[in-house]
């Protein structure tokens, strides 16, 4: 493929990304460099700018057809969309702290890898495949073991096959390596990585981690590649000299979306309606994977809350049903029909606490939100989300009407230095008040004045928060909320669900 055919394709994906929503609403460069076998991508400017070269395909361990050359230059720029999602800004604000430190960036930056690399496989439900295309010797020493594993997506079948040919004291080592990976992977933000680092070179001596760096970085991997220019303004402006970018002059591609834009590319797609003005919402997705099993086991368990059986009831009206009751005892209420209940739609607004201590319990929190997501996409219920942070200083809040698009659901991060419930509630007694249920996922850890529950009962408000994690949090909750639940498991959080709204 050469460097037209790579600039169409990657303008189309580029195109397709910000269909969907999946990048931040900020302005994007995209630079395709004639022999140039990596790729890379630096922040400044409020921009992100990402190189892709056309040599890349050197690294493919054989001669494959365009297709699988799209899929591989595909995991490329979708690598540096992870970058420009969940990596930090300031890189020469990083790569100085890292100098203090005398961390290594290649060594930063091979972590880093492994962890926006895992956020995009969440985000986008589909991996990078880069063994399918790749060859990899079985690993001797720690920078290896860890790229191997990278490189591999942590596939249970190939760590079994590269220990097995691994001897005895490679194997333990291997170990070792496996845990300061899944460590990386548990990393928030980049600055995270900087006490795993740390850990790491207290276990691998400084000077044998450098020369196992510049031993895998003499075969041009991807990490070790592009760690020459992100860090370092001036070198990334000497690799874009003389290179247009693909995406045009324009800005039109800067352009702050709003919520309920409408866009069609084929297919139907979810928006959202802001109904105020404060955006909580985030620019980058949080990259949180959902345990689907447990998913649906809460929404088969909320979902029984909002349907009634239907009833048979005696008639005397020829129906296909003897009412042998009726008959031994003489009625002349023969048969029975069926009563079919109708109901009417309840409506659930769900309060968010996005204060920054909700990010403990994020994994949790998402599991919720995304089945009452799923029970308003199916119409189960009416649902209204509302965010409530206190951000600068200033209490916040912002209304979403469910459903909600994937999208959407990622950005929803809780990073903010307070709740601001009570403003949230103030300024949503309309909406409260018209609600069957206000439900609040909240942990307990309330910096706000406790909430004067009977102030809103006169509205007839009445409120359930729901938290899944300890126990202990329950007592903080109960002197704001009316109703508590709190477990560690979301079976019994479902349980207890079912058990109070039913009562």
């Amino acid at each position: 493929m050469n460097a037209q055919e790579l600039s169409t394709l990657a303008r189309e994906v580029y195109v397709s990304f910000q269909i969907e929503e999946l990048l931040p609403p900020e302005r994007y460069e995209i630079y395709v460099k004639p022999d140039y076998r990596t790729a890379s991508w630096h922040h400044s400017g409020g921009t992100h700018r990402i190189v892709l070269g056309d040599a890349i395909f050197a690294s493919m361990n054989g001669d494959y057809p365009p297709e699988d050359k799209k899929r591989y230059f595909y995991a490329y720029l979708l690598h540096e969309f992870a970058h420009s999602l969940w990596s930090e800004r300031d890189l020469q604000g990083l790569a100085e702290e890292l100098r203090e430190e005398k961390i290594p960036f290649a060594l930063f930056n091979l972590f880093e890898d492994a962890r926006i690399e895992e956020k995009m496989r969440r985000f986008m439900q589909k991996k990078f495949n880069w063994a399918a295309y790749e060859t990899l010797d079985v690993p001797i020493n720690p920078v290896e073991m860890f790229f191997y594993i990278l490189q591999n997506e942590h596939k249970p079948e190939a760590l079994l096959m590269a220990k097995k040919a691994m001897q005895s004291e490679d194997q333990a080592c291997f170990e070792t390596v496996f845990s300061y990976y899944k460590a990386a992977l548990k990393a928030q933000q980049s600055h995270d990585l900087i006490p795993i680092l740390k850990a790491w070179l207290k276990e691998f001596p400084l000077s044998e981690v450098q020369a196992y760096l510049a031993l895998i970085g003499a075969d041009g991997h991807l990490f070790s590649e592009e760690s020459e220019v992100m860090p370092d303004a001036e070198a990334f402006e000497q690799l874009i000299v003389g290179l247009v970018n693909i995406l045009g002059d324009t800005d039109a591609n800067a352009k702050v979306r709003k919520p309920d834009d409408r866009k069609e590319h084929g297919k139907s797609i979810v928006h959202t309606r802001q109904e105020h003005s404060d955006e909580l919402l985030r620019c980058r997705p949080a990259g949180i994977s959902i345990d689907t099993a447990m998913a649906a086991l809460l929404y088969r368990k909320i979902e029984a809350l909002f349907f009634e059986p239907a009833r048979y009831l005696s008639t005397a009206i020829a129906a296909k049903r003897i009412n042998l009751k009726g008959l031994t005892q003489g009625s002349d209420k023969l048969y029975r029909r069926k009563n079919v209940i109708t109901r009417r739609k309840k409506e659930i607004t769900v309060v968010l606490d996005l204060s920054g201590s909700m990010h403990a319990t994020m994994e949790h929190m998402h599991l919720l939100v995304h089945v009452m997501n799923m029970l308003a996409q199916r119409k189960v219920i009416d649902c209204t989300l509302i965010l409530s942070a206190i951000d600068e200083g200033k209490a916040k809040y912002q209304t979403l009407r469910m459903p909600l698009s994937h999208a959407i659901l990622e950005r929803i991060e809780p990073v903010y230095e307070g709740e601001g419930l009570y403003n949230t509630f103030m300024q949503n007694i309309p909406k409260l008040r018209q609600s069957d249920y206000v439900w609040l996922f909240t942990d307990g850890c309330i910096t706000d004045d406790p909430i004067d529950k009977g102030h809103f009962r006169q509205y007839g408000i009445r409120t359930h928060a729901m938290y899944i994690g300890t126990p202990q949090a329950r007592e903080y909750m109960e002197a704001s909320f009316d109703h508590v639940i709190c477990e560690e498991h979301v079976e019994a959080l479902a349980d207890q669900i079912f058990t109070l709204i039913r009562r």
